[in-house]
This record gives C-alpha cells, structure tokens and sequence, in this order.
C-alpha cells in the first residue's frame, strides 16, 4: 500500500483549497490553512461543484425531455420546430446538441435502436438521394422537399457531426454518416469547379476546413487533406490573401479558425505546408489583429464608419472563435507570437466581471440572448483551458450561466427554456458546466438530484458524490478523446468538449474511496466505469491518481 498517497488523500490533497473554494464563490483567494482545514475546506468546495452539477443535470435533463415529447414526429422520429426537417437547423443545431447532452444524462437514447439513433437512421432512410446529398423532409406532406445546399451540408458537417465526434468517438453510426457526406460533398463540389467556388461564403469554406482538418486527423483520409489544403490555398497561396478577413461574429468568422486548425495539423504531421503557410497565415494574423483588436479589452470587434468618422462596433458573442487561430498558430510554431493578444482579453474579462453592467453594451461582448451567453462560455472555457494563469476562469464561467435562462427554475414544459432556436446551445452549455463541475466524470444513470464534484491538482482528482435517494450506478472518467492514429485534435476548436482529469486505459491508477484502504486498478478500469453504490443522503469521497 502506498502510505504517501493515503497521507496525500488525507492532509494534502490540493493544498491550495482555500484559494479554489474562494474562486468557486467568486471570491480572492484566502491562503493556506492547516492541512486539516485544507482537507475540510477541498471536501467543501467539491461538494460545491457538485451541487452545480446537480442544478445543471436538472435542467439538461428538462431540456431534452421536452423536446422529445414536444418536437420529435412519432411516425419519422425526425425534429421539427415547423413542420420541415432541415440540415442547417433542426440537425445542426437542435438535433446533434440532443445526441451530445443524451451521452452525459440518458445514454440509452443514443445506443442502437434508442429515440435518438432512430433519428438518424430516419433521415438517412427518408431524405436520402442518388447523388448521396440529402433533402430537406417536409412531415406534413411526408415527403422529401428541396435537396439540401453544400452550404448547409457545411454546418450540419462541423456543428452537428463533428460536434457529436466529440465525445462519441468513431465506433457509431454518426461518425460513419459523417465521413460518407463529407466524401459527398466533396464528390458534389467537384463538378461545380472548385471546392472553393462550390462552398460560396466563408461561413461554408470554414465550417468545411474545420471538418476536413479533424476528419483527417480521425481518419488520415488523404482526400480530406488535399481538399483542405485546396480551401487554405485559395486564402493564403491565391489572389484572396490580402483580402484579411474582418467578420468576428458566428455565420462569418469561420475561415480564420479553420486556418487555424489546419496549420495545427500541418505542423504535426510534419508537412512541409506548415512552412508554406506559415508567413502568409502570419501576415493575415497580423492584420486582423491590428484592425480588429480593441486597444482596452483586446476583444476582436469590427470597424465601420458612422456620420464621417470610424466607430469600433461591440464585441461579438463569439469573441473567442478566432482567438482559437492565434492559440492553434502559436501552440503549432512553438512562435509565442500572439500570446499576450490571446490573453489580454481573457484578463479583461475576467477582471471586469463585476463592472458588467457599466460594459454591456459597449465593451462587453454582445450578451442579449441565451445563445449570446452559450457562444461566450465557449469561447472562455476553451481558452482558459489552456491559459489558467490569466485568472479566475470558473468563476466567470459559473457566472455566466446564471445570466439568463441555463439555470433559472424549471417552470416550462421545456424546464426554463422555450422550444426554440438557442435551447441546443443552452443544454450544450449546461453539460460543459457539469463536466467542468465534475472534471470529465459523468455519472450513469444520471438522476435529477445527483451530486458530482470533482477537483484535481498534481495529477491527482478529489471527486465527491452525493445522492438524496439510493443510487446504484458507475462513474465514467475521460479517456484521450482526442488522440487517433491519424492525428491528434489538440488545438483549440468550436464546438470542443473541454477535458480535465484524462484517464488513459493502459496506465495504472491508486484510487482510495472515503479515506479507506488503497486499490490500483487499470485505466481501462475507470473508463468503463467505478462502480459506486448510495444509500439515501450518503455520499463518498474518492481520491485518484496516477501510480
């Protein structure tokens, strides 16, 4: 047995748990205290995050009932919100963010044969044709209406399958639609020219490149490469290179990040496009940066002239999207050339969290709906992931989901949402949070009331769990999500699943349960479940880590 560890467990395990308990509060962090009252002090704010945890699952859960009673067709299992199934809404948008929440609350609607897979195996059955592009469905009428454009296949590819690749992984029915419309779309696009020509707006050729660049570090489809290369060409090596992009705001910012996203891959694979794309990627970078960056927040904004003079409009609420290119471009150079421009807004931020109301509707990134606040916790939570000395990052991110309706009270058919347009991005919000709250570990079956928290440092994990009935059930740790023989998505992304604590199968781990006896158990072991069992109001604390 490994006393040290017991010992860490039990005195200092996170020492500094009162500067954590006071960020969760959102609070100044307060010093070290005893070893015994660090130890009270983790448990609390473990216990802490867990009641978030709980309040977040609540209304996930609200959310995906409601629209399977209220917006799912019995007879096609397709969704609808007026009477047509699409590819740019109802799939991209509502659909995939059902399917990503389902795996953290109620995965059997995701296994074979379950509401959600019945779904997908519907539309491909009812909205397929020969050329392999799909039709809208139209369920009044049962019948197929307009094909889908590539523009909207774009969105469907990089908001919906990609964003379910995420956390499902390769083996399912998703990730094998995915790579068949991509080689679709490509197939499609070809005998309108160029992939370029053929994807008409930025938005499509971004949303495009972000997928190929992924799908080929899952897949090393070569084909997916080439056409990616072919799309980075256009922008960097062609006449569109002095034309800098200025566009910040979702529908229109997507090629940057793309660009992003695909010298990250080049410089892994060793490519020699990585140098190709280096100094023009550079230059571009540097002229956004230098037209679009705010000289007191550094938040990207646009500049357009008003009654003769320029005016820097606010911030959008997808302010981080192409920060996530200067990130990608610098963690693939190795340059550090964008990195106080990637962390001055994060400070700001940060900082100004309690002057909101005297910034929102002016420096503040735009924050007037539920999908304004959604697109704004995304854009934190990715890059505070990677740049945790900036501040602190949980605090503002557990702020921002108690500015609209993610955590208000459940009192709609939908919990507080509406059945409308932003309900996925809320529940995907809601479900970030919870994996933050818990550091990646889901809890199966998920029930309404269920306490996970979870806090590490040092490699090591202090989860604590807590039922107000019995519960009988597994705690499922993350696994390397991210990493495929092909490649590994590591750079920062739209629609990233963020990671904490990563079990890999092949490690071994010392887990002690409730300050008791030690016992070492494969990573494999946790990632197909640790097995937990409550009796009413009990709760368990479980120390992990690597041996």
């Amino acid at each position: 047995m490994h006393v040290e560890f017991q010992r860490l467990c039990r005195r200092r395990f996170l020492a500094q748990g009162a500067q954590l308990a006071a960020i969760a509060a959102g609070g100044a962090a307060g010093g070290l205290r005893s070893a015994r009252a660090g130890r009270a002090q983790q448990q609390q704010l473990s216990r802490l995050r867990g009641k978030i945890f709980a309040e977040c699952g609540n209304n996930v859960v609200r959310l995906l009932r409601g629209w399977l009673e209220q917006k799912l067709d019995p007879r096609t299992h397709l969704f609808s919100r007026g009477g047509v199934w699409d590819y740019h809404n109802e799939a991209a948008d509502h659909y995939s963010s059902l399917v990503l929440i389902a795996h953290y609350v109620d995965p059997n609607l995701i296994e074979p044969g379950g509401i959600l897979h019945r779904t997908l195996r519907s539309s491909i059955r009812l909205c397929s044709t020969p050329s392999g592009l799909p039709t809208t469905y139209d369920l009044r009428a049962e019948a197929q209406g307009r094909r889908a454009s590539l523009v909207e296949l774009s969105e469907w590819l990089r908001d919906g399958l990609i964003r379910i690749l995420e956390v499902l992984g390769t083996d399912n029915d998703w990730y094998r639609e995915l790579e068949r419309l991509t080689e679709a779309v490509l197939a499609a696009a070809a005998k309108e020219g160029t992939l370029w020509q053929a994807l008409r707006t930025d938005e499509a050729r971004g949303n495009m490149l972000q997928t190929l660049a992924r799908l080929y570090a899952v897949s090393g489809k070569e084909s997916c490469l080439r056409a990616a290369e072919e799309l980075a060409d256009a922008v960097l090596l062609g006449p569109e290179q002095s034309q800098a992009p200025m566009v910040f705001s979702d529908h229109g910012c997507e090629l940057v990040p793309g660009l992003g996203e695909l010298i990250a891959l080049e410089c892994q694979l060793g490519n020699a496009r990585a140098e190709t794309y280096r100094k023009p990627l550079r230059y571009l970078l540097d002229s956004v940066l230098a037209g679009g960056a705010d000289p007191v927040t550094g938040l990207f904004s646009q500049v357009k002239p008003r009654a003769g003079e320029l005016v820097r409009l606010q911030p959008p609420d997808t302010w981080g999207y192409v920060l996530f290119a200067y990130e990608n471009y610098d963690r693939a150079t190795g340059e550090g050339r964008y990195t106080a421009a990637v962390e001055r807004p994060l400070r700001w931020l940060i900082d100004h969290r309690e002057h909101y109301p005297d910034f929102k509707d002016t420096l503040w990134p735009r924050s007037l709906s539920s999908d304004d606040w959604s697109d704004s916790y995304e854009s934190m939570i990715v890059l505070w992931n990677r740049y945790r000395e900036v501040g602190d990052g949980f605090a503002w991110l557990d702020w921002a989901t108690r500015q609209h309706v993610h955590r208000s009270p459940m009192d709609r058919k939908y919990g507080p949402y509406t059945g409308g347009h932003f309900d996925g991005s809320a529940g995907r919000t809601l479900a970030m949070h919870m994996m933050l709250c818990s550091q990646g570990v889901r809890a199966a079956p998920f029930r309404e009331g269920l306490e996970l928290g979870g806090i590490q440092e040092n490699g090591q994990l202090l989860l604590t769990v807590q039922a107000p009935d019995e519960w009988r059930g597994r705690l499922f740790f993350d696994g390397p999500r991210t990493e495929f023989p092909a490649g590994s998505i590591h750079w920062a992304r739209i629609n990233e699943m963020a990671q904490w604590f990563i079990v890999r199968p092949e490690k071994r781990y010392r887990v002690v349960v409730n300050y008791g006896p030690e016992a070492v158990v494969s990573g494999r072991n946790l990632l197909d479940g640790w097995r937990v069992d409550l009796s009413p109001g009990a709760s368990r604390i479980i120390c992990v880590a690597e041996q």
